[in-house]
């Protein structure tokens, strides 16, 4: 059978609250890589996947979800096998 690969972008961001990122981010079948709270502060830096796919209107929704308090930068990242 042919291998069918899935082009997968990056998305860093930073946010002062909320699960929400992390919602949205299941919904996309985006994957957490690392996520840290930067120190003497109350902001959290998250490192996650998502299939290019479905990251269209991601950065949009993430700002609505979090009343405008996180706003991803999105680069392309790599390649995986679709499973």
């Amino acid at each position: 059978t042919p291998t069918t690969l899935v082009r997968v972008r990056e998305a860093k961001f930073y946010y002062t609250s909320g699960c929400k990122v992390y919602a949205v981010l299941g919904r996309r079948h985006g994957r957490v890589l690392h996520g840290d709270m930067q120190e003497g502060s109350s902001t959290f830096t998250v490192t996650a996947v998502l299939p290019v796919v479905e990251s269209f209107e991601f950065a949009p929704e993430i700002r609505k979800q979090t009343s405008g308090l996180a706003s991803p930068q999105l680069v392309f990242s790599h390649w995986e096998i679709d499973d």
